[in-house]
């Protein structure tokens, strides 16, 4: 069995980090995925920004320009607190998919090595792929946590 995360109190760890401030946290329940973000932001006193309603459909355009690198740039003028939620990267991700395997390792990559403000704390449906990544750089650090083991918020 896993052992349990405090997710508020790994939040609060996540930006003292000097590399690796970035972490997944995998759900099963995508209906509920934005509701239990906002609540864990409210919890966790950060700032939480959904991808689908920030880029809405008159950004169309935009969504499907997104690499990974796009992507963190694009996150890192969104916050004003230490860490950032982010959940409904699931449409930006399904963009990636022409070349998903590379795409995600690029995005592992950047959350394994990202250094900048703010913290990112990514919620998104379960993926095997990056359930069964192999982070190396840093072994003493966590970057995906499977909601099933944290905490009740």
């Amino acid at each position: 069995m896993a052992k349990e995360v405090d997710i508020v109190q790994f939040i609060k760890e996540l930006p003292v980090r000097q590399r690796g401030r970035a972490c997944v946290i995998l759900t099963r329940e995508y209906v509920r995925q934005k509701s239990w973000t906002e609540q864990l932001a409210d919890i966790a006193e950060i700032e939480h920004i959904n991808l689908l309603d920030e880029l809405g459909s008159d950004h169309t355009s935009k969504m499907a320009s997104f690499s990974v690198d796009g992507l963190f740039n694009f996150l890192q003028e969104k916050s004003t607190t230490p860490v950032l939620a982010v959940s409904g990267i699931e449409f930006i991700k399904a963009t990636w998919a022409f070349n998903l395997q590379r795409s995600m390792d690029q995005f592992g990559t950047q959350i394994e090595l990202w250094s900048k403000e703010p913290a990112l704390l990514f919620v998104m449906q379960y993926d095997p792929m990056l359930a069964n990544m192999k982070f190396n750089r840093f072994p003493n650090l966590q970057f995906v946590i499977d909601q099933q083991h944290t905490l009740k918020l």
